[in-house]
């Protein structure tokens, strides 16, 4: 396997001790001719030049840059230009050029970032400098000081928590989805079923209802209903775990979370209290009821509707809901 031109063999240094110039004559491995070099830039200089005007290199490129040989490598193996150049030595610009010759489609950029290996690639990359697969995940160093440096600056951890943003997306989304104001994600159907409801009913309700948890946390609760201070929360079977099916040392493993069955729970229970230490009252419903027994989750609701919140009102806490985290 051949050494890419860009590994010089260097022959001397002369140092021009008036100008302060260093020369430097490298030797074109193709060719055997000397090249004289002024001031040489490490990454590129006059060799580079030559080479790409170097009749014996254009010669030993033709020989092995084939159409089979880009087929496989680039095409079957979906590596980039790059990675053959660092397996195989050869320039770039030349693979390059043969793909387009050979009638092969050039990926772009935006595609390239989508190849397996690309991706492999970024997330070793990411491993090596933040200590995370990307470099805005929760754990990530790059992402805790960003986050940081947004509460310093604004008070906030995440800029969806601007308003400017959060009024774009709230018409964004009522483009699509109607008078539901989305604020930060769609609904899912379990808590569009029951916002569905609430609305047919005329009263305002609120998605996704922000409280801070601490200076990098923000918990958020699905549906809120600000004129009677209650928050719904409509509980996906699997995402929190319901007890009719799972037990507390059941290891849940998917792209949103890995850890045990309790370990939910117990984070559920965290944003249960941060509600209730604010003051607002608490619905929660489970997926299997909001499918199978509405009706059920209808009268609920429709128990706390009768408690409209004034002034001289105080904040009592719904029983139902603390029921049903009783049963975790």
């Amino acid at each position: 396997m051949q050494n890419f031109i860009t590994e010089k063999i260097f022959i001397f240094s002369v140092i021009n001790t008036i100008m302060g110039d260093t020369n430097m004559i490298e030797k074109c491995k193709y060719c055997n001719k000397d090249i004289i070099i002024k001031n040489p830039n490490p990454s590129r200089g006059s060799l580079h030049n030559h080479i790409s005007k170097c009749a014996e290199y254009k010669t030993f490129v033709n020989t092995r840059i084939t159409p089979d040989f880009i087929s496989k490598e680039y095409i079957n193996l979906g590596k980039s230009a790059k990675q053959i150049h660092d397996e195989f030595g050869y320039g770039v610009t030349s693979i390059i050029n043969k793909i387009r010759e050979f009638g092969f489609h050039l990926r772009s950029i935006s595609e390239a970032k989508k190849m397996p290996n690309a991706i492999v690639r970024g997330e070793q990359t990411c491993l090596e400098l933040y200590n995370a697969r990307h470099p805005m995940c929760r754990e990530s160093s790059s992402r805790v000081a960003w986050q940081k440096r947004l509460f310093d600056k604004e008070g906030i951890t995440t800029v969806f928590q601007r308003p400017e943003v959060i009024e774009q997306i709230s018409k964004t989304m009522a483009g699509r989805e109607g008078d539901r104001m989305v604020a930060r994600n769609r609904i899912s159907s379990i808590h569009k079923k029951i916002f569905d409801y609430i609305r047919s009913r005329n009263i305002v309700v609120e998605i996704e209802l922000g409280l801070h948890y601490n200076i990098n946390r923000w918990r958020f609760f699905d549906l809120y209903l600000s004129d009677y201070n209650l928050i719904i929360e409509a509980q996906g079977d699997k995402f929190h775990a319901n007890p009719k099916k799972y037990k507390p040392a059941d290891l849940i493993d998917d792209f949103f979370f890995h850890g045990t069955v309790q370990d939910i729970w117990d984070k559920d229970r965290i944003k249960e209290k941060l509600a209730l230490n604010a003051g607002y009252k608490l619905l929660y419903f489970w997926e299997d009821d909001i499918n199978h027994h509405f009706d059920y989750v209808k009268g609920v609701i429709e128990g706390q509707l009768d408690w409209r919140i004034d002034e001289d009102c105080k904040i009592k806490i719904c029983n139902e809901s603390r029921a049903y985290l009783k049963t975790i």
